[in-house]
């Protein structure tokens, strides 16, 4: 039934860039896509503002955003350096989270949306940030977050996979820029794995953990499902989401981890 159901919300879109998920052509897929849909232009917009907010202490500062797709922080705040895993052109350069080609000390901050839950090797970006921050560096991300209704929604909606029974955080399947996922990684390493977190990585403090995004992305139908709501209702969906934070222990799809380099 639930098949049956994603057919009929599946935008045709969907079809053309989940068939090749890695493809060059996707970025501007997904640009087209998310050009129709203001609901899912406004959670962006509210993304990229609670990042890059953690960073305003910061006169002169060196961002670099990994994973920008084709709807980059850059649109909203031209001084963060676009990448991508592929370089295409919406992005300025080509960078993987795994091995930066940037000097020791050398940035202020990395940010990322949905990216750390595609890398075959987080602990390798872990390093590689501890490596490229300078002290007192920041790296600030958007990640899926498993609360009762995020459950639901990852395990049967979801195009991709969620197995938050993994003992491991690495995705030795991995190929792609997104053909290699599980949406449960960041909530293993940062939730039921924080303490191990904390011992492998005493240079990177844990600074904020914050929940929200309860139900505006699945009902703006994200980058596969036709929206659920008209673009006039994008901003009170935005609001009354707002007005409910505290039910986002049971009802957040998304949470904020802000990691910063330790000075000693």
């Amino acid at each position: 039934m639930i098949s049956f159901i994603k057919k009929i919300f599946y935008l045709p879109e969907a079809a053309e860039w989940l068939m090749r998920k890695d493809s060059a052509d996707n970025y501007i897929i997904h640009r087209r896509i998310i050009s129709k849909k203001k609901l899912l232009r406004k959670i962006y917009s509210f993304y990229f503002s609670e990042v890059t907010g953690h960073f305003s202490y910061l006169k002169e500062k060196k961002i670099i955003e990994i994973g920008s797709g084709a709807w980059s922080m850059s649109l909203y705040n031209p001084k963060i350096i676009s990448s991508d895993l592929i370089k295409n052109k919406f992005v300025e350069m080509s960078v993987d989270a795994q091995k930066m080609p940037f000097k020791d000390n050398d940035l202020d901050g990395i940010v990322m949306i949905d990216v750390l839950h595609h890398l075959p090797d987080p602990e390798k970006f872990f390093l590689e940030s501890v490596r490229v921050l300078k002290k007192g560096g920041r790296v600030a991300m958007i990640e899926p977050y498993l609360s009762p209704l995020g459950k639901l929604y990852y395990n049967y909606i979801h195009h991709e996979e969620c197995d938050h029974k993994s003992l491991s955080w690495s995705l030795p399947q991995a190929s792609g820029r997104l053909s290699g996922s599980n949406l449960a990684t960041p909530f293993n390493i940062f939730i039921r794995d924080r303490e191990l977190f904390r011992n492998k990585f005493k240079d990177l403090k844990v600074l904020k953990i914050s929940l929200h995004t309860c139900f505006s992305y699945f009902l703006s139908g994200g980058l596969s499902f036709r929206s659920l709501v008209p673009n006039f209702l994008a901003g009170f969906i935005m609001f009354l989401e707002r007005k409910i934070f505290f039910l986002y222990p049971y009802l957040a799809s998304q949470m904020t981890i802000v990691l910063e380099k330790k000075d000693n």
